[in-house]
C-alpha cells in the first residue's frame, strides 16, 4: 500500500467548535474575528483544517487553542456539513464539535484576530456555513443540563404544580363544582401528574433521555393513576409501544411546568415544552397544550400581566380564553384532551386573585380535577409564589427522592469536566 494514491478528487476536511458557556442566565458562543480571506474580519467558529496525522478532535482542540487560547474538556461531534460549495476554497467538509465551558477569557490568536463571547441571541453575520452550525448547536444546547438556568423560584413553581395535583386528586372520580372545600382533603395524595411533572424536572436538570426518565420515575411509582395508552407506554417491553403515539391528552400539559420555570426565554420554552411532549403525546394538539401551559408560566414568572398572558395564548394556540370559571362549570364535565383542558386551567388561573384560589377554581369546574390543578397551580406559582403552609404540607406528602428533584430545580448545575482557559 505504501505510495498508494486514490485516483480520484477528495475533500479537504475541517473541525469547527461551537463553545459555549452560561453567565447571569445567559448563553453565549464563542467567536473568531477572521485575520485572513476567504471572509476576513467575518466572525466565524473557531476550527481550521485538519493535518494528516490526527483526529478530528484532535484537530479541533488544537484549532480552538492555537484560536482562542481555551482548552475543553468534554468534547461532542454533533453534526457533519458537507455542502457541497460551503468553502469557496475548494471542497471541504467540516466535522462540528460542541462543548460547555466555565466562565474564561478568550484571546485571539493565529490566524484569529480575534475572540469575543457572544449571547446566542445577539449574533453578528458569520462565515461560510456557521450560522447553520451555530442553530443546530444552539438547539442541542438547550437540552443539556450545563445550559440550564437554575432559578431559586423554580423549586416553589413546580411545588406550586405538585400541589394543585393533590389537592385536586381527591375529587378526579367525585367532582365538586364549589370552591368551599378542604385544600388537603382526607385521602389526597400526588398523582401520574406529579411523578411526571419531576421527571421532567429531573431531566431538565441532570439531563439524558427523557423517556427513560420517565419510565425510571414510573417503575419507582406505577400505581399512581396513568392513562391506558400511556401506561402501555411506560411499562410495555416492546419496543413497538415505546414509540410516541400520536396522543392529545392533557398528560402533554401536566408534566411541562418545569418547562416554563427552567427556560431563559419564551422560545426556548416553547421549545423545551414541545420536546418534553413529543415523546408521547406528538399528535399537533398535545404539543400546543403543552406549549400554552408551559409558556403561560414563564409569561406569569417574568411579570406578564394576565392580560398579556391571554393575548400570548389566544393569538398563538387559538384557544378561547375569554370566558369566566362561572360560564364553564355548569355544563363542564370530564375531558381529558388538551383542547379541552388546558385553557380551563389557564382561565381558571386569570380569575383567580391568589395561589390558593386559582387551584379552588380550577377544582371546582368538575372534570380531570388533579390535572386542571396541576396545570392552574403551575401558573399560578409563577405569577403569585405559593404559601409557606402549602408548601410545606406538600414537601411532607413527598417521597424523598421527589424532594431532591425539585431542590435541585433550584441549585446551580456544575460540571466537573468543563474547561477553562489558560
Amino acid at each position: 500500500m505504501d505510495g498508494y494514491c486514490y485516483k480520484y478528487p477528495h475533500p479537504a476536511v475541517t473541525a469547527d467548535c461551537v463553545i459555549f458557556r452560561t453567565e447571569g442566565g445567559n448563553l453565549s458562543v464563542l467567536l473568531v474575528r477572521r485575520a485572513n480571506e476567504p471572509f476576513k474580519d467575518n466572525w466565524a467558529l473557531p476550527g481550521g483544517f485538519m493535518n494528516i496525522d490526527e483526529t478530528a478532535e484532535e484537530c479541533a482542540r488544537r484549532e480552538l487553542k492555537e484560536e482562542t487560547g481555551i482548552e475543553a474538556g468534554r468534547l461532542e461531534q454533533f453534526l457533519v456539513s458537507s455542502s457541497v460549495h460551503r468553502d469557496p476554497r475548494e471542497r471541504v467538509v467540516s466535522i462540528a464539535f460542541m462543548a460547555f465551558v466555565q466562565a474564561c477569557v478568550a484571546e485571539g490568536g493565529d490566524d484569529a484576530a480575534e475572540a469575543r463571547w457572544f449571547p446566542v441571541d445577539r449574533l453578528p453575520e458569520l462565515a461560510f456555513d456557521h450560522a447553520g452550525i451555530l442553530s443546530e448547536a444552539v438547539s442541542r444546547a438547550h437540552c443539556r443540563p450545563e445550559a440550564r438556568v437554575c432559578h431559586p423560584e423554580a423549586y416553589i413553581g413546580i411545588i406550586g404544580a405538585v400541589a394543585g395535583d393533590i389537592a385536586g386528586s381527591v375529587f378526579e372520580w367525585k367532582n365538586t363544582k364549589s370552591t368551599d372545600f378542604s385544600l388537603f382533603s382526607p385521602g389526597c395524595t400526588f398523582t401520574d401528574d406529579t411523578v411526571m411533572t419531576i421527571a421532567v424536572a429531573d431531566w431538565l436538570s441532570k439531563g439524558g433521555d427523557l423517556a427513560a426518565v420517565m419510565r425510571r420515575w414510573g417503575a419507582r411509582y406505577p400505581d399512581r393513576g396513568y392513562g391506558g395508552m400511556f401506561y402501555c407506554w411506560l411499562f410495555s417491553g416492546n419496543p413497538e409501544r415505546q414509540r410516541p403515539y400520536n396522543s392529545f391528552g392533557n398528560g402533554a400539559g401536566m408534566r411541562v411546568s418545569p418547562c416554563g420555570f427552567l427556560s431563559r426565554s419564551l422560545t426556548e420554552t416553547l421549545y423545551l415544552a414541545e420536546k418534553s411532549a413529543e415523546v408521547t403525546h406528538n399528535h399537533p394538539e398535545g404539543i400546543k397544550g403543552a406549549q400554552a401551559i408551559a409558556a403561560s408560566v414563564f409569561l406569569a414568572r417574568t411579570g406578564a400581566s394576565k392580560e398579556d398572558i391571554r393575548e400570548y395564548v389566544e393569538k398563538t394556540f387559538g384557544y378561547d380564553l375569554h370566558r369566566t370559571c362561572d360560564e364553564i362549570r355548569p355544563d363542564y364535565s370530564f375531558d381529558v384532551t388538551c383542547p379541552g383542558s388546558c385553557p380551563e386551567a389557564i382561565i381558571a388561573f386569570l380569575d383567580s386573585t391568589s395561589y390558593e384560589s386559582a387551584v379552588r377554581l380550577a377544582i371546582s369546574l368538575g372534570g380531570d380535577s388533579d390535572t386542571i390543578a396541576c396545570m392552574a397551580g403551575g401558573i399560578a406559582a409563577a405569577y403569585y409564589g405559593v404559601p409557606e403552609w402549602i408548601v410545606s404540607r406538600t414537601l411532607s406528602m413527598l417521597p424523598r427522592d421527589m424532594t431532591e428533584i425539585l431542590r435541585s430545580a433550584g441549585a446551580p448545575h456544575t460540571e466537573n469536566n468543563e474547561g477553562n482557559g489558560n
